[in-house]
């Protein structure tokens, strides 16, 4: 039993187990004609109880980013691991819900009365893409962009869509004054908006140095990512119920999060680094 529950699939650089469930090896038992001791097909309460007289037990399989861009990764990761976290100031874009982010335990007498965690999905709950950038003592306002805007073809609306003019006119000047007055390194990832001509031609006018060789896909190397997940749990807290609120509560948890804790986020990206270099 615990020689195939631990049978691992390959290919590239991603692995899965060949049997992941108790009823996954019971239909591979049946398949080899294997009979329990009692010369019945094994069931799956015998084999869950087996495995767990074995000493192993069922874990949720983690999560974890895509590894295809190991080796551009460990190149970043040896390249910026020698720098001062402090010398930079990282960007990103992320959407805010008004889902649960909250806590995921509760103590009860029964499962079937512990308070459940509300999770739509975005296009199925009020949700707002928002920006901001965070560095060493430092932080932008959040920007709110709106949802919808005006169709010149139609003269009705359609929803609303990030464009380089766009991010030049409603994000960068927020932090381009901060970058270039204590020489400064600005970050933001590959999104085609982040790289058209007009935003590149902006920052080389101001004279602002950037990260160009950031990874694609490889949002465990920015700090601000930690942010976002804090800002969902505070909102959370404040628990949102229309679009008007959400605005309000993202202002209010954005404004109410520690500087210490920005400034915590901010060094990670060290560790962040060193990490990637491990690969």
């Amino acid at each position: 039993m615990a020689k195939l529950a631990k049978i691992e699939c390959r290919k590239g650089n991603r692995r899965w187990p060949m049997y992941p469930s108790a009823a996954a090896i019971a239909r591979e038992l049946f398949a080899r004609a294997s009979q329990a001791p009692n010369g019945k097909p094994w069931s799956v309460s015998t084999i869950t109880r087996d495995l767990h007289e074995s000493g192993l037990k069922c874990y949720v399989r983690p999560k974890v980013p895509s590894v295809e861009n190991v080796p551009a990764q460990r190149r970043f990761g040896r390249k910026y691991v020698i720098f001062r976290a402090r010398d930079f100031v990282f960007s990103d874009e992320h959407f805010i819900t008004g889902n649960d982010h909250g806590v995921v335990s509760m103590w009860h007498e029964k499962r079937s009365l512990v308070c459940p965690r509300e999770q739509k999905r975005r296009t199925n709950t009020f949700s707002f893409m928002v920006w901001a950038a965070i560095g060493w003592n430092f932080r932008t306002e959040l920007v709110i962009f709106p949802k919808w805007q005006k169709d010149e073809e139609t003269g009705g609306r359609k929803a609303w869509t990030m464009t380089g003019e766009k991010y030049k006119r409603l994000c960068l000047p927020l932090v381009v004054p901060h970058v270039k007055a204590h020489n400064l390194t600005f970050m933001h990832d590959g999104a085609t908006p982040h790289h058209k001509k007009c935003v590149g031609t902006y920052l080389a006018n101001k004279g602002i140095r950037v990260i160009e060789d950031w990874v694609s896909h490889t949002p465990q190397l920015n700090p601000i990512e930690d942010v976002w997940a804090e800002l969902n749990k505070r909102i959370s807290a404040l628990c949102p119920m229309n679009g008007e609120e959400l605005k309000a509560a993202a202002k209010k948890a954005w404004a109410d999060i520690p500087v210490e804790t920005m400034n915590r986020y901010v060094l990670s990206f060290k560790t962040k680094c060193a990490a990637a270099a491990a690969l």
